[in-house]
């Protein structure tokens, strides 16, 4: 089981560095997108995905987050 985690945690951080480094090409931009509960009582959340634009960004997040709608986005890296 141990070993499953590490190999799950190592698979994470290629994840996050190859999306890193294409932040850093410019092939990409990082986006905070603020989430809004779909149910009442659920508590709004602000998450960073990336995309090449706001729509993109948004729908990104909305597809691992569900349960929410996609609210306001901003550039958290320059364009």
């Amino acid at each position: 089981m141990a070993a499953r985690q590490k190999e799950q945690q190592t698979q994470d951080f290629v994840k996050l560095h190859l999306l890193l480094t294409g932040v850093q090409a410019g092939l990409t931009d990082l986006w905070e997108v603020a989430l809004i509960p779909v149910k009442a009582g659920g508590i709004p959340r602000s998450v960073v995905v990336p995309g090449r634009d706001s729509r993109q960004a948004a729908a990104f997040a909305v597809s691992k987050f569900p349960g929410y709608r996609a609210g306001a986005a901003r550039p958290v890296t320059n364009a």
